[in-house]
């Protein structure tokens, strides 16, 4: 009798080993492992029916074979076992394979005693109740074979693609790390995952029994915070467990999915239909990695449609496996909560604000020249980034002699403490729309100094404009996008440094520098002597309230808040950002910055006293600033702006329509329903007009961008409403304010706009 076990010796395995080099020779041996397995648990089924039996020479024959396969095994697991040793491989599959050859080795020797007592019936037994059963759980917990994994990863892949494009061009690129991240299965079936960290430590990621009982009881536990929610931040994919298990309790949910480790998303990509994943997990956004700027990217999405309500949750094992990364995500959705609650209030309080000093300096603008002018006139040299922060007192003296060597640019109200102490920058960069920075500048006097200002700066501010003025536009300026026909390659920072910090770059220079930028609250002060636009008390009351900690330059800790590390988290960003340039934290009280290397005033100067190369050619660049606009452009400049009124009237048009419906809306839900859906969607159309248009565009984004912000959260409710009734009470409720509110703009927009328009006729006329 020819059983199916094939040529299957440990002496093939272990030249295998030998000639080999590497541990995926050792996989490859597991692999084969399990193919192996089936055919011996058949062999073993059959041959241990002989043994009820009479035995004669061909049944003792065919359990020689099987005997030798066993046998082959044993020595095989020992010997992958040892070899994943070699390669400091203890944890694992490495314990599995020791384990099953151990248990392989004790049933031997009991069915040695058996066979030495000729009892065939014990011998029977041990091969059906004790080995089969092992081969059953060793086949089981070195998980399924690799043949099955790969083509449902390449389905899989396509699927990723599809939904996630990113993600699945990055998945595509990745090699899997079998020994860090060993796809096994618990007890009961359910893949599991082993995974070894860098630090030494090793944990499955599941249950090693049973997985589906352990996420049902974290289900349990979570439901009760989520419940409600709608959009929920998941900080871990793992192999899709818990998700799919929660997703059958909050069927509608939309998840934003950070997975810390990309071997991780790997593995599930072998282990999970992720067709039938997607069917019944809805996955909004998945993170790979923890890159700070595509977390503030999939935030911005959340609060989109969420507010500034952060729900998040995360798989158990995550805490151990990736705190310090979990506290890194919990910082990065802080600062990117407090950044979005910064930039509502801003454009709450400020938005009309800065759309006035945009709309009113476009006169400005027409009358001075563009930065784009000077990009690239200073290849080569550096700049000195100036801040008010405390320590600029103790470099005021090397800046002074530094000033005959590289570009001082004053960042912001620095221009008060440089004046302080005599010092007149190279360059002053200017952005803020608010009454504090016009305090700042009311009193500054500038002889030769280049003043590069953004259009959203406080009017009055650049009202006594002179020649050595330049602008500057942010992209998410739409106003003067719109009406400058331009776009300047510099995007809004939450700090003026990191706007300085891109003129520099712009300019050319190869390395920047920053002192005063201490980020922190090194002393009692807030800033440099001769800061004088915040009030006394206020500054107290701002250093008294920091009762955080950051890292400071000498290896100590400053005093912090909130909103002072968002602006350092900012800045760090933009240095990252600038590529092929050098950047030398040189605030010597102040916060470290990522991406800097620190270095005393001390020492620039000595490295710079010898060399003063590069002054003449930053002279020569602020000297030579370049033309004015053409006239054409100049006049196709006015023409736009001329023309808004017509485009806000339109508009106004359609809200008046729009809210003529809105109001017989609640009456004709309960009198006559097909009429009020006909009124919704006459609404509907109305709004799409406005919501295409210029002045929404434009102006209502900028203006009004929170009120916007709120209607989008609104809409898929909107959408997805059924009951007429209360379909018309949520038109009526979302719309209807957002409609006043634009109503109210446009006469606030109407006289701005009519105000520029004398101010360019002005300017014409004095030409």
């Amino acid at each position: 009798m020819q059983l199916p076990i094939y040529n299957y010796t440990t002496s093939t395995y272990k030249g295998r080993l030998a000639m080999h080099n590497e541990i995926d020779s050792i996989f490859e041996i597991i692999e084969e492992i399990k193919a192996f397995l089936p055919r011996l648990h058949k062999a073993s089924d059959s041959v241990s029916e002989l043994f009820y039996d009479q035995m004669n020479p061909e049944s003792w024959e065919v359990f020689s074979q099987v005997v030798a396969g066993i046998d082959d095994l044993y020595q095989t697991l020992n010997a992958a076992s040892n070899g994943l040793l070699d390669y400091g491989v203890d944890y694992g599959l490495q314990n599995i394979l020791k384990q099953a050859a151990s248990a392989i080795e004790i049933r031997f020797a009991q069915l040695n005693i058996q066979l030495d007592l000729n009892r065939h019936l014990a011998v029977g037994d041990i091969i059906r109740y004790e080995f089969m059963p092992l081969i059953e759980e060793l086949y089981n917990d070195l998980g399924e074979e690799g043949d099955a994994m790969e083509a449902r990863f390449a389905s899989n892949l396509q699927i990723m693609s599809a939904a996630h494009p990113k993600i699945g061009q990055r998945l595509a690129t990745l090699k899997r790390d079998m020994a860090h991240y060993q796809l096994v299965r618990a007890k009961n079936g359910a893949a599991n995952l082993h995974i070894k960290q860098q630090s030494g430590g090793s944990a499955f990621l599941y249950s090693e029994y049973n997985p589906d009982y352990e996420v049902g009881r974290w289900v349990e536990t979570v439901l009760g915070k989520v419940e409600g929610n709608q959009h929920i931040i998941v900080y871990g994919f793992g192999l899709g467990h818990h998700l799919l298990e929660l997703s059958k309790h909050m069927k509608d949910v939309k998840y934003y999915v950070v997975e810390p480790d990309e071997q991780v998303l790997l593995a599930a990509m072998l282990t999970l239909d992720l067709q039938a994943f997607f069917e019944s997990v809805k996955i909004e956004r998945i993170v790979l990695g923890q890159e700070k700027n595509i977390i503030e990217e999939i935030m911005k999405d959340f609060f989109a449609v969420n507010g500034s309500k952060v729900t998040n949750i995360e798989i158990p094992l995550y805490n151990q496996l990736y705190y310090n990364e979990k506290l890194k995500l919990r910082e990065f959705i802080q600062q990117a909560t407090f950044s979005y609650l910064i930039n509502l209030s801003t454009m709450n309080a400020l938005g009309l604000q800065h759309a006035k000093n945009i709309l009113f300096n476009t006169a400005v603008n027409l009358d001075t020249r563009p930065i784009t002018n000077l990009k690239d006139t200073m290849i080569g040299a550096s700049a000195i980034v100036v801040g008010a922060g405390p320590s600029l007192e103790k470099d005021i003296e090397l800046l002074k002699m530094l000033k005959s060597r590289c570009v001082i640019i004053a960042a912001g109200s620095s221009i008060q403490s440089l004046q302080h102490y005599g010092i007149e920058p190279h360059i002053v960069v200017s952005m803020d729309g608010g009454e504090a920075n016009y305090r700042a500048f009311k009193d500054i006097k500038l002889q030769n100094a280049l003043f590069v200002y953004n259009p959203q700066i406080e009017y009055r501010i650049v009202e006594p404009r002179n020649d050595n003025y330049m602008h500057a536009f942010f992209t998410s300026d739409s106003i003067t996008h719109y009406l400058m026909g331009a776009a300047h390659p510099f995007h809004s920072n939450f700090s003026v440094t990191g706007t300085a910090i891109q003129v520099a770059a712009y300019l050319g220079c190869q390395e920047i520098i920053l002192t005063g930028q201490d980020l922190s609250y090194p002393t009692e002060s807030m800033y440099a002597a001769g800061a004088q636009h915040i009030e006394l008390q206020e500054l107290e009351a701002t250093v008294g309230k920091a009762n955080e900690l950051v890292d400071n330059v000498q290896g100590g800790k400053n005093r912090t808040n909130m909103k002072m590390q968002v602006t350092l988290a900012n800045i760090e960003e933009e240095i990252k950002r600038t590529k092929n340039v050098r950047f030398i934290n040189a605030s010597r009280l102040g916060a470290r910055i990522e991406h800097t290397e620190f270095e005393p005033m001390e020492r620039i100067w000595e490295r710079m006293s010898t060399d003063d190369s590069s002054i003449k050619r930053i002279e020569q660049a602020l000297s030579s600033k370049g033309a004015l606009y053409e006239s054409s452009k100049k006049a196709e400049i006015e023409d736009r702006l001329k023309h808004l009124p017509q485009l806000i009237n339109d508009v106004e048009s359609e809200l008046k329509k729009v809210k003529r419906k809105l109001n017989q809306l609640l009456e004709l839900s309960r009198t006559n329903p097909d009429k009020c859906l006909n009124s919704m969607a006459a609404i509907e159309d109305h709004w799409g007009i406005i919501v295409k248009s210029k002045p929404f565009e434009v102006l209502y984004v900028y203006v009004v961008g929170a009120d916007v912000h709120k209607l989008d959260r609104k809409l898929p409710e909107l959408t997805e409403e059924r009951n007429i009734q209360k379909k018309a009470e949520l038109f009526v409720a979302v719309l209807g304010p957002l409609i006043d509110k634009f109503s109210e703009v446009n006469k606030e927009l109407l006289s701005y706009i009519d105000e520029a328009i004398v101010r360019v006729d002005r300017l014409r006329t004095t030409q």
